[in-house]
């Protein structure tokens, strides 16, 4: 599900954001901020659309209430649960799920699924990639082509944040 984009030059004025690492992380309850271009009750949008879920443990995401098979919900997998009428919906997929962690900001997930029932169903939580699952490789990735970034090919590689153009995104 991920995929990393190398631009030829920094992007200037934006603010990058840390990446997980922890697998035990987000904690049940946790509400995540989802970003994402995709339909909404009237269409797609032309501008990125937040929304938050609750994030739901892969047990939960796979008992009652729910209905997830367990084959689907492994752990490079997490859920989050719709609350009212917002969720991930077609055209999402890629967007990050953020989650506020003790030093700031983390992107927890990537968009990756939604249930056969479509958008914002009670009963199939929405499915996102787990970044701590695929931090090693996205980490050997930059530091491969990216030598000179200060944050990941650091000895110390406990905060994740950026300031290289790297992106990620699903495919």
């Amino acid at each position: 599900d991920f995929a990393l984009i190398f631009l030829p030059e920094d992007i200037v004025g934006v603010e990058y954001i840390a990446l997980n690492r922890e697998a035990s992380f987000p904690s049940s309850g946790d509400e995540m901020q989802i970003i994402g271009w995709g339909q909404t009750g009237s269409g797609t949008s032309n501008v990125p659309i937040s929304a938050l879920l609750e994030y739901i443990t892969n047990q939960a995401c796979t008992s009652e209430p729910y209905q997830w098979p367990g084959t689907i919900i492994g752990p490079t997998v997490l859920c989050g649960a719709a609350s009212g009428d917002e969720s991930v919906c077609g055209g999402d997929s890629g967007g990050p799920a953020i989650v506020n962690g003790v030093d700031g900001p983390l992107q927890v997930g990537v968009a990756s699924f939604v249930g056969g029932d479509g958008c914002n169903t009670q009963v199939f939580p929405n499915g996102f990639a787990r970044v701590s699952s695929r931090i090693d490789w996205i980490t050997e990735e930059i530091c491969r082509n990216v030598p000179e970034d200060e944050v990941f090919c650091a000895e110390d590689t406990t905060t994740t944040t950026t300031s290289t153009s790297t992106s990620t995104s699903t495919s």
